[in-house]
């Protein structure tokens, strides 16, 4: 529940502090007082977008701040865990909302900053509002398979086909989206299949286009390089003569340094020359003329030449650039396999969304009448004596399932049930969806519950009903209702009084003596006299007995 909403310089509200109690608490003031304020400032804290005009004029910046309790909202203390907020002792939070004159504005849980969808999230298992707003969403379908949904204990369940849905249709549109990637490459896969049977035909190695005009180049200069060696090598076997000279200087007897150097160097070069020639022979004997094998070199070079230009690459590319485009290739198989994956995943969660759906659609037919039965009897005690509700369900796949429940409302038997759009406005439209919101508000559980003028356009005997509903309301659930009333007043069990003084918005709790003050002044204006301050004791007393 709520417990404490303090306001600092937000719109015409300087400071203000409230505090709240259990069962209904009832909240009156004159037109213009500033009862809306309420709502205005908890709207914020309920994750609304803010704006600079909510900063009271002068000041840099606005406050507010909420202390909720949590009693047995498990949900609402699993989803801070979950979050890592931390919670002390106490049994609620504290969400605290600061808008700045520029307009900007900054969220926090337990002094723990929050987006505002998770602010959202967390305050929408906390408390409602009703206003006029909610109203119009009630005419929408979605809103009105809530109430069902909640009504018949299957909130858990629609919030689950909802998230199946989600993952379902994600994941449907990643598989359209790998479908139309998919038929693209289906285009290349034919041109790189193309490409690789003429690359994979040459079976080209790697290095090898390196190794062959090697080996090319060697074998086409063969009988070159063969002469060349044997010119050398006959200019060496000249070089006897030089050898027996080189005997002769060895022997002479001289101590001549010069002399000795000469010998050195002599037998050093004819050292140098027997190994030159014994190479020489090796290379010799290794250079083979083969024609045949040219041949196939020629062909081999040709082919590879003719593939690179081809394909536009360097000769020295060609394996490379098949590697590459087997990768690419490999790539698109992998993309289909993938595709199929996807496609398996997305009929296995279009199946667990059904199996989801069904359970859901059971639950709501199964319920339903009784739900219609409920409003109908608050219609009836709201002085609707011939109003009915019933709801149509068409099979429709969205993310509420497998069909739509939409709200159909009759207050006369002559005319058909038509659509909660078309009911007229006023006061009996405001009684059938506070008969819903009632019967809605038992089930859900919610701690909190804030209705504005849910008794606009009707008075007397109807809003006493009212009041006794809503009183019935707050044993389970706290229940905050702005009124214009004061039959409704009157049975609230702690009531609340805007004043406006000097372009500025109070609030103040009211004794007894008091709220026989406010009710006699909503009973008669300015002019209140004795006989009115009696029947608004008389209206008090009454209540009391309730």
């Amino acid at each position: 529940m709520l417990k404490q909403l303090t306001v600092q310089n937000f719109i015409i509200v300087n400071h203000l502090n409230i505090d709240f109690e259990k069962g209904l608490t009832t909240i009156t003031g004159e037109s213009g007082a500033g009862k809306s304020i309420l709502l205005g400032a908890l709207n914020p804290i309920l994750g609304q977008r803010s704006s600079a005009d909510m900063v009271r004029p002068g000041a840099s910046h606005a406050n507010i701040t909420a202390e909720f309790e949590f009693g047995d909202m498990h949900q609402s203390r699993k989803i801070l865990e979950d979050a890592g907020i931390s919670l002390d002792e106490q049994t609620g939070c504290l969400i605290r909302r600061t808008i700045s004159a520029d307009g900007g504005s900054k969220a926090f849980i337990n002094e723990t900053p929050v987006t505002l969808r998770f602010l959202q999230e967390t305050t929408g298992t906390l408390i409602n509002i009703c206003d006029q707003n909610e109203n119009q969403n009630l005419t929408e379908t979605s809103s009105q398979m809530a109430f069902l949904d909640n009504y018949a204990g299957a909130a858990d369940t629609a919030t689950s086909t909802r998230e199946l849905y989600k993952d379902w249709q994600q994941m449907l549109k990643r598989v359209d989206e790998l479908e139309q990637t998919n038929q693209r490459e289906t285009d290349r896969k034919e041109l790189l299949n193309y490409q690789l049977n003429e690359l994979r035909s040459l079976s080209l190695l790697e290095n090898e286009f390196e190794q062959v005009e090697t080996e090319h180049r060697r074998l086409s200069n063969s009988k070159e390089l063969i002469d060349s060696t044997e010119n050398v090598l006959q200019v060496i076997s000249r070089l006897e003569e030089l050898r027996q000279s080189n005997a002769k200087i060895a022997g002479i007897n001289d101590s001549s340094p010069h002399l000795d150097s000469a010998k050195e160097n002599l037998s050093s070069a004819l050292s140098l020359i027997d190994d030159a020639e014994r190479d020489l022979k090796k290379y010799q004997d290794q250079v083979v003329v083969d024609p045949d094998h040219l041949d196939q070199l020629e062909s081999r070079l040709s082919a590879i030449l003719t593939t690179a230009k081809k394909h536009r690459i360097e000769p020295g590319e060609v394996h490379s650039h098949t590697q590459r485009l087997e990768d690419s290739l490999d790539s698109i198989k992998d993309l289909e396999i993938e595709l199929t994956q996807l496609r398996k995943s997305s009929e296995e969660l279009e199946q667990k969304f059904l199996e989801e759906s069904k359970k859901l659609s059971k639950r709501r037919r199964q319920y339903s009448d009784q739900f219609c039965e409920d409003v109908g009897a608050h219609m009836s005690a709201l002085g609707i004596s011939n109003g009915s509700l019933s709801i149509s369900f068409k099979e429709h796949v969205s993310i509420h399932g497998i069909e739509t429940a939409e709200f159909k409302v009759q207050t006369n038997p002559k005319f058909e049930p038509a659509s909660l759009k078309k009911v007229a406005s006023g006061g009996e439209q405001t009684r059938i969806f506070l008969s819903i919101q009632i019967v809605a508000a038992k089930t859900t559980q919610l701690p909190s519950l804030i209705l504005d003028e849910a008794d606009v356009g009707v008075g007397g005997t109807t809003a006493d009903t009212i009041g006794r509903l809503l009183l019935d309301l707050g044993a389970n659930t706290q229940v905050i209702c702005i009124t214009h009333a004061p039959q409704v007043a009157a049975i609230g069990q702690n009531h609340m009084r805007v004043v406006k003084e000097d372009s500025e918005a109070t609030i103040e709790s009211l004794d007894y003596d008091m709220r026989i003050e406010e009710l006699a002044r909503m009973l008669a204006g300015s002019g209140i006299t004795e006989k009115t301050r009696d029947y608004a004791n008389t209206l008090l007393k009454e209540a009391s007995r309730k």
